[in-house]
C-alpha cells in the first residue's frame, strides 16, 4: 500500500478530478400533490432539491399506515407515484444523492386518496309514504368516517339534487318523489374535497302509485259509473273497494278509470274507494264515496175509515220492506178526477188522511222518501 492509500481519511468530502463535493441538502417537497387528469389513482409529488452538475438523483419513499415503505428512484424534481388504493392516506418524503453520498431526509407530507365507493346498497319503499320516499342504505368500505353523496334520478323529468349525508349516517331518506315513478340509485362516499366513484343499485325501483283523486258516480240507465283520475304517471291496476249496507263486497280489479254497476238494489247505501297498483305496491285508498239508491215502495197498503170521523178521513197504514233507510213517507188522495185532495207526510207507517168531501171515492197512494229520493208510487189496490 502506497503512502497516499495510508493518508487517505474516508472522513474527507468526496473529490471529483480534485473538486471537493459536499453532500446535497434535504429536499423540499410540496406539501400537495397534483392529481393525474387521467389516472385517478395517480399521484404527482414535486419538490427543491439541491443544485447539481450532474443529473439530480432522489430517492421516494412512500407507506401508509397499513403498508411497509416502498422505495423509487426519480431523476429530476417530480415523480408519479402510480396505483395507489383508495381510500388510504399516505406519508412521502425523500432525499437527495450525489457523489458525495445521501441528503438528510426531507419533509413528510401527506396526502388522501379518494374514498373507496359505498357498498351493500339496499334501496326500499319507505313507509309510511311509499308512493313519494324511498329509504337509501348502504355501508362504508372504507377504514375512517366518511360522508356520502346520494343520487336519486327519476328515468324522466327534472334532475334531483344530490343529498349528501352526515358521518356515521350510512342512509338517506328521500321524500319528494313522483308517486309511480322509476328511480336510478348511485351513491358515492367523500372525504374533504376528494370523491369515489358512485356505486349502483343494480336495478331501479319505482315508489307506490298515487291515491286516486275525484272519484265520483255518475247515473245511467240501469246502474251507476264510478270513475277517477290518477296522478301524472298511470298505474298498472285499480282496485275497488265497495259496501252494500254496510257489508264488504267482493273486491273489483279493472286497468280502466271507471267502472259501471249494473242492477244495484233498491233502498241500499253504497260506499267506494278505490286504490292504485303498480309492480312497488299499492297506495292508499281513495277518500270515501257514497251512493243511494231509490228507495223500495211500500207494501200492504191498508185503507179503512177512521172511526172519529168516518166520513171525512181514512187511516192508512203501510209496511216498508227496506230498514235500513230512515225515510218519511207521502200520502196522497186523488179524487176521481185525478185532482189532489188531501196530502199528508209522516215518519211513522200509519197516516190520517182528512178533509175529504162526504161520499166521495178517492185513489190513495203511498210514496217512501230517502233526501231527494222518491220510491215509486205505491197505490192501494181494494180487493
Amino acid at each position: 500500500m502506497d503512502k497516499q492509500d495510508e493518508n487517505h481519511d474516508e472522513s474527507q468530502p468526496e473529490t471529483d478530478e480534485g473538486m471537493c463535493v459536499l453532500h446535497p441538502s434535504a429536499p423540499r417537497l410540496e406539501e400537495k400533490v397534483k392529481w393525474d387528469e387521467e389516472d385517478p389513482l395517480c399521484a404527482w409529488v414535486t419538490w427543491e432539491g439541491t443544485p447539481s452538475e450532474d443529473e439530480e438523483v432522489y430517492k421516494l419513499y412512500c407507506w401508509t399506515d397499513e403498508t411497509d415503505k416502498r422505495e423509487f428512484e426519480a431523476h429530476g424534481r417530480q415523480y408519479p407515484l402510480t396505483k395507489l388504493k383508495k381510500g388510504s392516506m399516505y406519508f412521502v418524503n425523500a432525499i437527495q444523492i450525489n457523489k458525495a453520498g445521501c441528503s438528510v431526509p426531507s419533509n413528510i407530507i401527506k396526502f388522501e386518496t379518494g374514498p373507496k365507493m359505498p357498498i351493500n346498497i339496499q334501496v326500499m319503499n319507505y313507509e309510511p309514504s311509499p308512493h313519494d320516499h324511498l329509504m337509501v342504505q348502504f355501508d362504508n368500505a372504507n377504514t375512517r368516517q366518511v360522508d356520502h353523496l346520494v343520487s336519486v334520478q327519476p328515468i324522466s323529468g327534472s334532475e334531483i339534487p344530490l343529498i349528501e349525508t352526515k358521518k356515521r349516517q350510512n342512509f338517506a331518506l328521500i321524500g319528494g318523489l313522483t308517486p309511480g315513478q322509476f328511480y336510478s340509485i348511485q351513491v358515492a362516499a367523500i372525504v374533504g374535497d376528494l370523491e369515489s366513484d358512485f356505486a349502483n343499485f343494480p336495478r331501479k325501483i319505482q315508489t307506490y302509485p298515487g291515491v286516486p283523486v275525484d272519484v265520483k258516480t255518475e247515473e245511467f240507465h240501469d246502474g251507476v259509473k264510478l270513475s277517477w283520475k290518477h296522478n301524472e304517471i298511470r298505474p298498472k291496476n285499480y282496485r275497488i273497494f265497495w259496501t252494500a249496507n254496510g257489508d264488504m263486497q267482493e273486491v273489483i280489479e279493472t286497468r280502466e278509470d271507471y267502472f259501471y254497476f249494473n242492477k244495484l238494489k233498491r233502498s241500499t247505501i253504497y260506499k267506494f274507494r278505490v286504490a292504485a297498483i303498480n309492480a312497488a305496491g299499492e297506495s292508499e285508498k281513495s277518500a270515501e264515496i257514497e251512493y243511494v239508491t231509490v228507495p223500495s215502495a211500500p207494501i200492504n197498503i191498508k185503507v179503512t175509515p177512521n172511526p172519529l170521523s168516518k166520513a171525512r178521513s181514512f187511516i192508512v197504514k203501510y209496511d216498508d220492506p227496506d230498514t235500513v233507510l230512515k225515510k218519511t213517507y207521502r200520502i196522497v188522495a186523488n179524487d176521481i178526477k185525478g185532482k189532489e185532495a188531501a196530502t199528508i207526510e209522516t215518519e211513522t207507517h200509519t197516516a190520517v188522511l182528512s178533509e175529504l168531501q162526504p161520499g166521495q171515492s178517492y185513489y190513495i197512494y203511498v210514496v217512501a222518501i230517502y233526501g231527494t229520493l222518491e220510491s215509486q208510487k205505491a197505490h192501494f189496490i181494494k180487493k
